[in-house]
């Protein structure tokens, strides 16, 4: 079982325990109405004297374990969603980027997974508790009459029969119903991401709305389809359970399997009193079936996130100067749909120096994003990189990766200055260098508004750029929001004055009146370098 496995990952013990109190809590249970079966038919007030005072004690211990291991489950799995949480994130900041970017939607999943989870959690000491209880009424049954077990074993194994062969189709039908509410999540992000275009095109307007409704209409129709197939699925147990249990136990000849009439009351009476943990438990089994895959969605995404040693955040890199690719390249994942495989950047070889300004340039789809990322040390590559000679891999890759920074298209952007201590002025400076001072506010420790145009969250990366200091700076279309004066700034005053520092300057650029200015110049075509020229600064 996934759920039990991931709790005792986290403590097993604890976990033995929990089950362990449920159980006892359920045999309680039957306990006493064992107690109160056979005080029923004691003829000696000292005997039901000493059967009632046990009856209390079953009574105070069963209320105190049921109490007990349902508060110890849930802070057992409260420390459990903890821990994930916290590995979860570990994972995240350590694995791989390429890991990160294929989980797509996964990440969220494995999110609302462990709000199912905590959900759910308290099925399992109820599930415990009843199926406990039920063993004991089974063993109970069994004193009372033989033929009556055998009623109640008919009972459950009919009940049991039915569930099994349409439990899965409940399942798939919510399986099925969880898509259509991801359908129509998507189409409602849609319509709220493109609401300018739509409000612009009222046929496409018409036609997402359509979709919306259309999407709306079937998730409708999938919440009856499964909220009947549910209902069916109770009423057909609960006819089994009074046909079939009550049924024989009292309205069928005694030869050769009714009862006699007294023995049938008193089946009557037991099976009334385990009806209720019998449908507690059959509601049980669905909830933790839904746990069960929610943890396994977990476990799933962990896996997915594999650290691999020596994979983790940038640290300070020192110096450089020379960075060399010897035969780098990298090929996105094979594409089952469309039975091919993926893009391939590469091999390229690339030698750049510092104090160099470096542009790199190329149509769309050529492959000039996917080479920053390869030279940053963010996807694993096939053929060499080296950093002063050294080959990087391993242990270096952490601080070859603090050598850069970077901003790339869509930057995100923090609220604060983490790992950063510089002067106050300093960043006042850049800020109003960059023309935001009067909408971006530092109040000492985080930026009071990221509501910011594309041009302006740009120029905000910038100035965290700069503040980094770090000697290899990676720019990716910084250009691309920004009006002709702070383009011109761009290439006329902030790259040269970066070259002076001794930086070493990776842009990606489409302006050709600039080219002229690069120490060295690279194009890409379909993953393929073909041009590689050092060429005269004019800057």
């Amino acid at each position: 079982m996934i759920l039990l496995g991931l709790l005792r990952r986290h403590d097993d013990t604890r976990v033995f325990r929990i089950l362990a109190l449920s159980a006892v809590g359920g045999l309680l249970a039957a306990g006493t109405v064992a107690a109160a079966n056979i005080a029923s038919n004691g003829e000696e007030s000292s005997a039901s004297l000493g059967l009632g005072l046990a009856f209390l004690a079953a009574l105070a211990i069963m209320f105190w374990c049921e109490r007990w291991s349902a508060r110890a489950l849930v802070e057992l799995y409260e420390d459990v969603q903890q821990t994930l949480r916290a590995e979860l994130a570990e994972r995240l900041r350590s694995a791989p980027l390429r890991s990160v970017e294929r989980l797509h939607d996964e990440r969220g999943r494995a999110v609302g997974a462990l709000t199912t989870l905590s959900t759910a959690v308290t099925q399992i000491v109820t599930l415990v508790q009843q199926a406990s209880f039920l063993a004991c009424m089974s063993f109970i049954i069994a004193t009372v009459s033989i033929k009556a077990l055998l009623i109640w074993l008919i009972t459950g194994a009919a009940i049991a029969y039915w569930l099994s062969t349409n439990l899965r189709t409940l399942g798939a039908l919510q399986s099925r119903q969880s898509r259509r509410a991801g359908t129509l999540h998507t189409k409602v992000e849609e319509l709220l991401d493109g609401f300018m275009q739509l409000k612009l095109d009222p046929q496409a307007s018409d036609v997402s709305t359509n979709e919306i409704h259309a999407a709306s209409s079937d998730r409708c129709r999938g919440q009856v389809e499964l909220t009947a197939e549910h209902d069916r699925n109770y009423l057909v147990a609960n006819a089994l359970f009074y046909g079939v249990g009550f049924g024989l136990a009292v309205f069928a000849p005694e030869r050769p399997l009714g009862l006699d009439p007294l023995v049938g009351y008193e089946m009557t009476i037991l099976l009334a009193l385990s009806i209720g943990p019998l449908f507690n438990c059959l509601q049980a089994i669905p909830a933790v079936s839904e746990a069960e895959s929610a943890a396994s969605t977990v476990l799933e995404v962990l896996e997915g996130l594999a650290v691999v040693e020596g994979d983790v955040a940038g640290e300070d890199g020192g110096e450089i100067s020379e960075l060399e690719l010897r035969g780098v390249a990298f090929t996105y994942e094979t594409r089952r749909e469309a039975g091919s495989s993926g893009f391939t950047v590469g091999p390229i070889d690339l030698t750049l120096r510092r104090g160099d300004l470096v542009f790199i340039t190329g149509g769309n789809g050529s492959g000039k994003t996917t080479l920053m990322k390869m030279l940053l040390g963010l996807y694993p590559v096939e053929g060499l990189v080296r950093w002063d000679g050294q080959p990087v891999r391993g242990d270096h890759l952490a601080r070859y990766r603090g050598l850069f920074t970077a901003i790339f298209g869509g930057q995100f952007l923090f609220d604060r200055l983490y790992g950063l201590d510089v002067p106050r002025e300093r960043l006042d400076d850049l800020l109003e260098r960059f023309g935001i001072a009067d909408v971006v506010r530092f109040d000492g420790t985080r930026f009071q508004n990221l509501e910011l145009s594309s041009g302006q969250r740009m120029r905000l990366a910038m100035v965290v750029a700069l503040l980094e200091d770090r000697p290899v700076c990676v720019f990716d279309e910084w250009t691309a929001n920004q009006d002709p004066k702070s383009t011109w700034f761009y290439y006329e005053t902030l790259l040269p004055e970066l070259i002076r520092a001794g930086k070493t300057v990776i842009a990606v650029s489409h302006d050709d009146r600039f080219f002229a200015r690069a120490d060295h110049l690279i194009q890409l075509e379909q993953g393929r370098v073909i041009v590689d020229r050092r060429q005269a600064s004019d800057s």
